[in-house]
């Protein structure tokens, strides 16, 4: 009797070249966004924004936890403005690291000729370099505007004027400064890629079909 004989698809799926080539794929992205992250690029932006955000969300969401007035182990301050707030900066933050580890990916794999191959990765990247800038926006002009709800609290409610709120709401403002100033000094400093804003350059209407 002849053994079951071996299928392509077998030998396809259990090919350690494609885990090797995973791999090396990923030791490749993480050193890119490593050599990236110290440098006024799109991958510093993204990573230090990313982070901003993310350490903003911790320090907003555990010092209110831990200095908030409580009567009963119930807090007795409006709470639902700093939980939006720090909702808001961690999703930021989750969406930015994934930008950069998306645009590290397609840069350690020479990022024009990766364009012009409509990968998962390509599509993720193209959508959210699209939507994501103005969705950013606007919830952080709305972390703003909550922001000076809690002002608001702390100006007219008893409850809440008391030292440890108003080094909570310090915290928000001085974050949120930081992540501003921050946005604007990189804008400012990091060079556009050419397939960015120049018709003429190859890669200009391959970025445009990508978003």
């Amino acid at each position: 009797m002849e053994g079951r004989k071996e299928t392509t698809s077998e030998r396809v799926s259990f090919s350690p070249s494609n885990s090797y080539t995973a791999g090396l794929h990923f030791l490749n992205t993480i050193a890119t966004c490593i050599n990236g992250i110290f440098s006024f690029s799109f991958i510093g932006y993204f990573f230090w924004i990313g982070f901003l955000y993310l350490i903003g969300s911790i320090v907003t969401i555990v010092s209110w936890i831990y200095f908030a007035p409580r009567i009963r182990d119930t807090i007795i301050c409006p709470s639902m403005a700093i939980y939006a707030i720090s909702g808001f900066w961690a999703l930021h933050g989750v969406t930015m690291l994934i930008i950069c580890y998306l645009y590290s990916s397609m840069v350690g794999d020479d990022f024009e000729n990766e364009l012009y191959k409509p990968t998962r990765s390509t599509n993720i990247l193209g959508f959210l370099v699209k939507i994501c800038p103005l969705i950013i926006r606007f919830f952080h002009l709305l972390s703003l505007c909550l922001i000076f709800t809690n002002i608001f609290n702390l100006l007219f409610l008893p409850e809440c004027n008391c030292v440890y709120i108003r080094r909570v709401v310090a915290y928000t403002i001085v974050i949120w400064w930081i992540i501003t100033i921050f946005g604007m000094v990189m804008r400012n400093r990091i060079a556009l890629p050419p397939y960015l804003y120049n018709p003429h350059h190859s890669m200009y209407m391959v970025y445009v079909n990508m978003c």
